[in-house]
């Protein structure tokens, strides 16, 4: 079977919970089938006590053991480790959701890069604060695509 990128993301909010609109949004990109949830948790640290982890996914739309092998030791689902970073760089009062996700949008790209020999070496994200302000820089236009 083949399978597109994985990649593990941890995204904090202010607030003890997720925000439902998050969640929502996430709903909506599994319903079109962009990303599959291989493992999900949330991480909270309250004002006061011990942290709260939730498991809310787990290998969800995977359910085999070639998966659960392929999430624990070649991506690292989250384990105590993690969690304590995590813990860690959260402000009192804060959540975070810790997924581990497979980019379905990608199997094709993936198959015939591995086909063709080729490997990922690096990825990075631009988070919005540098893209806005590239596009201030430019005078507010989006960047070029590289068709055009």
């Amino acid at each position: 079977m083949e399978r597109g990128p994985l990649e593990v993301l941890v995204v904090a909010f202010p607030g003890e919970e997720v925000p439902e609109g998050v969640e929502v949004a996430l709903a909506a990109m599994r319903e079109i089938g962009d990303i599959r949830v291989i493992s999900g948790m949330t991480v909270t640290r309250p004002h006061e006590g011990p942290p709260e982890v939730t498991q809310i996914a787990s290998f969800q739309d995977v359910g085999d053991v070639v998966a659960d092998i392929v999430g624990h030791t070649a991506v690292g689902v989250p384990n105590a480790e993690a969690i304590d970073q995590v813990v860690a760089t959260l402000e009192p009062g804060s959540t975070a959701l810790l997924l581990v996700v497979e980019h379905v949008w990608a199997v094709g790209v993936a198959a015939e890069v591995r086909a063709a020999g080729g490997r990922l070496v690096d990825a990075v994200r631009l988070p919005s604060d540098v893209l806005a302000a590239a596009e201030e820089v430019m005078g507010g236009q989006p960047a070029a695509s590289p068709e055009g």
